[in-house]
């Protein structure tokens, strides 16, 4: 299948003659192949391994409508159903034709690549399925940068947001990355940019500076003792949209890092964040 849509292609052709992006996507092809240099001076068998996986990517490649069938076959089992599209075009349709068929009159789905290259939040909301005011965000540590990026800079698309240990501002994650990620400081300054030199794009590109900029109901949940996202992160953001009125719950768990581990928190925040979803999108809300 084809997945990218006109309009895909051309914010992607606009975004690539983007020179700050272009800077960046080199710093992290430098840090990763520099990253893999390392990984192979410290694997004694680093080639065998290669030739291992060249040999799976040729016969999955090779073999690759068998697996298909094979997937198609478990899910199928498993009471799901897998439709094959040839295009974007197909795809949309049959999400649009299976949402007319029950009756949806609304849609709540995750942010994802696949979503945005074959246009379906688009169509979605042509055919009168989906409105911006319904659809809701949510990600934790790097998704949950993704997800206040998205409500910062495309404000009107969603509805409402779920910040899951996530960063908030790029220049102050990096100044306090973890002791055991100091060997990789270089790499992160590659691949994500260098904390002076490209100072003006990662503030750009941070949240937490366009915190004016957000105008729905956001969620944020963190652990005190997070090592790789810190709490101030979140602290920060909160803060900030707390000073304009924006309805900021926030929930810290004192014994938690990066990521909650122990299962009473975590149904504390999966109950939250159904409580937070089905106020801000509708929907239903188990008792």
């Amino acid at each position: 299948m084809e997945p990218k849509t006109k309009e895909f292609n051309q914010l992607a052709a606009t975004a690539l003659n983007d020179e700050k992006i272009q800077r960046n996507l080199q710093g992290l092809y430098n840090g990763f192949h520099q990253a893999r240099i390392v990984a192979a001076d410290a694997t004694p068998n680093w080639e065998e391994l290669r030739e291992q996986a060249r040999a799976i990517k040729a016969h999955t490649i090779e073999n690759l409508d068998y697996y298909l069938e094979m997937v198609e076959k478990n899910v199928t089992k498993a009471g799901g159903k897998v439709f094959f599209a040839k295009d974007a075009a197909a795809a949309q349709q049959y999400v649009v034709d299976l949402a007319h068929a029950r009756g949806v009159k609304m849609v709540v789905k995750s942010k994802s690549m696949v979503s945005e290259e074959m246009g379906l939040n688009k169509r979605l909301i042509e055919e009168g399925i989906a409105y911006p005011e319904r659809i809701g965000i949510y990600g934790g540590s790097y998704g949950g940068y993704a997800t206040l990026a998205g409500v910062t800079f495309t404000p009107d698309l969603y509805a409402c947001a779920v910040d899951y240990v996530g960063v908030s501002n790029i220049l102050t994650w990096l100044d306090a990355i973890p002791p055991y990620w100091e060997m990789y400081r270089e790499m992160l300054y590659e691949m994500v940019g260098h904390p002076e030199e490209d100072r003006e794009l990662l503030v750009s590109a941070s949240p937490f500076y366009h915190a004016d900029q957000i105008r729905v109901p956001l969620l944020v949940a963190q652990g005190a003792n997070d090592p790789r996202v810190p709490k101030a992160e979140s602290d920060q953001l909160v803060e900030a949209l707390r000073e304009r009125g924006i309805d900021v719950p926030y929930m810290v768990k004192e014994n938690e890092g990066h990521g909650f581990r122990n299962e009473e928190n975590r149904f504390d925040f999966y109950r939250a964040m159904e409580n937070f979803l089905a106020e801000h999108l509708g929907g239903r809300l188990a008792p």
